[in-house]
């Protein structure tokens, strides 16, 4: 009786030692399927939203683009309106961000009708622009653009003022990282 007695408490104790041996593996692999289950609906949702919104996306860019390709023409309010809904609409948290801190500096910056930008104001302006269609580029395409180059490419003046440009955009980042934290 003593010796089958012992074998039960052996083969208990064994399996107790087995079950707490794997105990961290089995914990690793659960929080490794809870990852990968986040990461897939978080890819099926992306790409639902991108299969539905693929058409208004491409516009909301090119519209943001043409703002700074044709900065000469005259701007509608309501356009822009429409223009900063769908941005909010399609854009990823961070050109939310980005969006949010342009509107914020124009509302402190507001210009009477008469009244002519400063040149930081107008770089400010452009570079905010830039920012915006960068961030909008990767979130629709992946791809990463330096929004210098985005201003490079409309701006006569761009070697006379690529610091003040530079200056603008980490004014830029600096305002986006408060309003993200």
């Amino acid at each position: 009786m003593n010796d089958v007695l012992g074998w039960a408490i052996t083969i208990l104790l064994a399996v107790i030692a087995i079950f707490l041996y794997r105990l961290p593996y089995v914990w690793q692999d659960k929080m490794l399927e809870n990852l990968k289950n986040k990461n897939s609906s978080q890819l099926q949702r992306e790409s639902f939203f991108r299969q539905t919104s693929n058409n208004d996306q491409q516009d909301l860019l090119d519209r943001w683009t043409k703002r700074i390709t044709y900065m000469d023409k005259a701007v509608d309010s309501d356009d822009f309106i429409d223009l900063v809904h769908k941005t909010i609409l399609y854009g990823s948290d961070n050109t939310v961000d980005i969006l949010s801190s342009f509107d914020q500096y124009m509302y402190k910056n507001i210009l009477e009708e008469d009244q002519n930008p400063s040149q930081t104001q107008s770089n400010m302006y452009t570079s905010y622009m830039a920012c915006i269609i960068v961030s909008l580029k990767e979130d629709f395409s992946g791809y990463v653009v330096n929004p210098l180059n985005i201003i490079r490419i409309k701006m006569k003046d761009f070697d006379e003022n690529k610091d003040s440009y530079k200056n603008c955009i980490l004014e830029i980042k600096k305002d986006v990282n408060k309003i993200s934290r």
